[in-house]
């Protein structure tokens, strides 16, 4: 037996002692609170400020459902036409402090760059009071993607329009382009998160997982963390070699300083209830037909990821987009915050990228609005 399918076989039984475990306790399915906790008249985040001449302008963005979103603007120098314009959004527990870096190398470079906390996390609106908690089904990102781009991104466009997202956020854009959620001049995935490592996305091992985890979520409560969240947490509060979501240390440290300094940073607690939502999103990007999108897109992957299934991405990213340029630089999962040469290496493809795309592009209203409408979480669930 191969080492992926162990770790199949592993997840499995585990998923069916915790099911057991649930059933036999007898809990009731615990519902997220309706109400809204949101950070727009709180005091702004100590951890973002001026770097390399770029002072990012933050703005809060409100949705359908009254969830503000987070977002910050990170301008050329004053005096410089911006080629083009990009909305990055990070991954699981990341927030706008994580892309400051790679935006900031961008910003120099005349790219207009808005970064932005996914709703649950980092200063962005949550329906659950706890910050440490990820407790958001990840097929809504795209909708809220769509309603930033209209209401804060499309008034100040330059150029083509780019949508960045980086593991959890590079599915969430894989999932809003192929549902039409999101249609945007280019994308950029970094790391995308489009599959786990022994994580069964097709066939009867799918059905089981997905089974497994209904149950769970239903009976343990689906804001009830996983098991096992000291893995999540521990390369922020042990960032050594072996524990490592990139190689600078410096920049783990500095995270987990802003962290204890500003709790409400610390959204990294994943519940089932997420990890379920999350699972099914997953599965539903591993059955998209093939050449479905017609985009310019580029895939850039770390040489040594230890999280996410690269293989199931490049598989998906092959199929899925008909005009995929594919990068690898050195470094691990956590791209935006890895060592300086990484990053400027990353934004050098970026850069090229970008200049390679080729006009017409929609002036001051990109394709992307034609459906972006739909804002708010909107529950546009796409394929699957």
């Amino acid at each position: 037996m191969k080492g992926h399918e162990r770790a199949g076989a592993v997840l499995s039984i585990a998923f069916a002692a915790c099911a057991l475990v649930a059933c036999s306790h007898g809990l009731q399915k615990s519902e997220p609170s309706a109400r809204v906790y949101n950070y727009d008249q709180a005091p702004p985040s100590q951890a973002l400020h001026a770097r390399g001449g770029i002072t990012p302008e933050v703005n809060f963005v409100k949705m359908s459902d009254g969830i503000a979103l987070r977002v910050a603007k990170f301008a050329p120098p004053t005096g410089m036409t911006p080629r083009a314009t990009l909305l990055a959004v990070s991954g699981t527990g990341g927030t706008v402090e994580d892309l400051q870096g790679l935006a900031t190398l961008l910003a120099q470079q005349g790219i207009l760059v808005f970064g932005a906390d996914l709703r649950g996390q980092g200063l962005s609106g949550r329906t659950d009071p706890d910050p440490q908690k990820i407790n958001v089904d990840p097929r809504v990102h795209p909708a809220d993607m769509a309603c930033v781009i209209k209401k804060l991104v499309a008034p100040q466009q330059a150029g083509p329009l780019v949508i960045l997202g980086h593991s959890m956020g590079g599915a969430a854009v894989v999932y809003g382009l192929a549902s039409g959620t999101l249609v945007p001049d280019a994308a950029i995935l970094l790391a995308p998160a489009l599959g786990m490592p022994g994580v069964p996305l097709q066939g009867t091992g799918a059905n089981v997982a997905n089974t497994m985890t209904s149950l769970i979520s239903t009976w343990l409560g689906i804001n009830t963390y996983l098991p096992g969240q000291d893995l999540l947490q521990r390369p922020f509060r042990d960032p050594t070699p072996q524990n490592l979501l990139s190689r600078n240390i410096p920049a783990l440290r500095e995270r987990l300083d802003n962290m204890q300094r500003e709790p409400r940073l610390r959204s990294y607690g994943v519940t089932w209830g997420w990890f379920s939502d999350n699972l099914r999103m997953m599965q539903a990007l591993a059955r998209l037909s093939a050449r479905s999108i017609s985009m310019p897109t580029l895939l850039v992957e770390p040489n040594d990821e230890r999280v996410v299934d690269s293989a199931q991405s490049r598989r998906t990213c092959a199929t899925t987009f008909t005009q995929c340029t594919r990068k690898t630089v050195d470094g691990r999962h956590g791209l935006t915050a890895e060592l300086p040469t990484t990053v400027k290496t990353l934004a050098g493809y970026i850069r090229s990228f970008i200049d390679s795309l080729q006009p017409p592009f929609a002036p001051g209203a990109p394709a992307s609005l034609r459906q972006a409408g739909r804002e708010g979480p909107g529950g546009q669930r796409g394929p699957g």
